[in-house]
């Protein structure tokens, strides 16, 4: 893993929960039918780009990698989360363009940027190294 050295600060903006309603970082704690895990919400800022995330259970942590068209919140409720949630950290990042995560116009500001938000979500996290699961674009995004 290369190593970064940045300054990440909070966004005072929110995450959307699946409800509609929104989730600020000082209540972004909600609960979720996942083996009955709590999976809270939260964001942090990519370079400019806001990036929210979900996260689940305890132990070592898994990255989840959505497909296009998906968010985060859908991975940790996915299949393959129930049967991870119970041994590992599940981590799920709305990609940027997807769910509550910023949609910068411009392709210039995805590929290899994506790639870099996911470094930068472990970056924010304190995350040395994790397991990855990429599904469709989030595989590519793992390439």
């Amino acid at each position: 893993m290369r190593l970064l050295i940045l300054l990440v600060a909070l966004l005072s903006s929110s995450c959307q929960q699946e409800d509609g309603s929104q989730v600020t970082e000082s209540q972004h704690t909600m609960s979720a039918n996942v083996n009955a895990a709590v999976v809270t919400r939260d964001s942090f800022n990519s370079a400019g780009t806001k990036i929210c995330y979900s996260v689940a259970g305890k132990g070592e942590p898994v990255i989840l990698l959505h497909g296009w068209f998906g968010n985060g919140s859908g991975m940790i409720k996915s299949p393959v989360a129930r049967s991870l949630v119970g041994k590992f950290r599940l981590i799920a990042p709305d990609l940027r363009g997807h769910g509550a995560s910023d949609k910068p116009i411009g392709t210039e500001h995805y590929g290899e940027k994506m790639v870099d938000d996911a470094v930068r979500l472990m970056d924010h996290l304190e995350i040395e190294s994790a397991h990855f699961v990429g599904y469709s674009m989030g595989g590519m995004i793992l390439t």
